[in-house]
């Protein structure tokens, strides 16, 4: 019995040897293949924005991965990296008035082509922006799938594809990952693992067989900017596919002019103003008279 037992566990121990790297290879395959498909989609946004609060202003230069929704050119990103004070609108104890302006806007495509772009629709809801050549290309540009979507369920294989900077020539790069949550209202939502988030944020998220899924964005919660910051309530999600669709709808045609990008966010619950000298402080029924020296 013991000659006949040995031959078969190693048979079997063959057997599940060679399974495991036909699988990883598949995986290897199909992400090769959405890869290759759809990286002339992912592009370079380089952005130049001038943000002032109180009397101090600043200029910031931004890069960001972009993704190409249409052939037109029309590109989506996170709206907080191109409007920083997106992320400040909700805050309920902001010290004073601010404002940010764009002040330059490119898109860099792959073969290092820089076309002067504008940025033609924001959704905050969504923290998508919405940025296209301000000239209208001569030929259709490189774009996902957007009538190919799908809605992945949790724990399927999903590929992420990327842009790297300038000192990697800007090439391309494809991560395997996992959804890890799915989030269902007020919209559908998915999660990738945190530590790829600065992967995700702004980039195309594919199923294996090359459906779009959405893009990655910023979640934020509302309340004051302590409470916010405190509580950590920030977290780069997966905007799904039919929620880009709504929206690129919304995108105007060529030729229409486009509002001044500039952004203004007063607080909503501004400090009230000292009394000025020699006037009853009121509070509710009672008048209190200021105390003289």
């Amino acid at each position: 019995m013991r000659s006949v037992v040995v031959p078969l566990i190693l048979a079997f121990a063959l057997a599940l040897a060679a399974v495991v790297p036909v699988a990883a290879d598949d995986l290897a395959d199909k992400g090769r293949t959405v890869f290759e498909k759809n990286k002339g989609a992912v592009i370079t946004v380089q952005a130049v924005v001038s943000v002032s609060f109180g009397q101090e202003e600043q200029e910031q230069e931004i890069w960001a991965n972009g993704t190409v929704v249409d052939p037109t050119g029309v590109s989506v990103l996170s709206l907080m990296l191109v409007d920083p004070l997106a992320a400040l609108a909700d805050y309920e104890d902001l010290p004073g008035e601010a404002t940010s302006k764009i002040v330059s806007l490119k898109m860099i495509l792959h073969d290092s082509t820089e076309l002067p772009a504008e940025v033609v629709l924001r959704d905050k809801d969504l923290d998508l922006a919405f940025v296209r050549p301000v000239q209208k290309p001569d030929k259709p540009m490189a774009c996902v799938d957007m009538a190919n979507v799908a809605k992945p369920q949790l724990l399927d294989v999903v590929a992420i594809i990327t842009q790297l900077g300038e000192v990697a020539r800007r090439a391309h790069s494809v991560l395997l990952e996992r959804i890890e949550t799915v989030i269902e209202k007020p919209r559908t939502y998915y999660v990738i693992g945190q530590h790829r988030a600065n992967d995700v944020l702004s980039s195309p998220v594919l199923t294996l067989d090359g459906k779009f899924i959405g893009m990655g964005a910023i979640r934020s919660m509302k309340g004051t900017q302590s409470h916010r910051q405190s509580r950590g309530d920030r977290l780069v999600t997966v905007v799904a596919a039919e929620d880009v669709k709504e929206a690129l709808t919304h995108v105007p045609p060529f030729g229409t002019k486009v509002e001044e990008s500039t952004t203004t966010i007063k607080p909503k619950n501004p400090p009230e103003a000292a009394p000025e000298e020699g006037k009853p402080e009121e509070s509710g029924d009672q008048v209190t008279l200021p105390v003289k020296p």
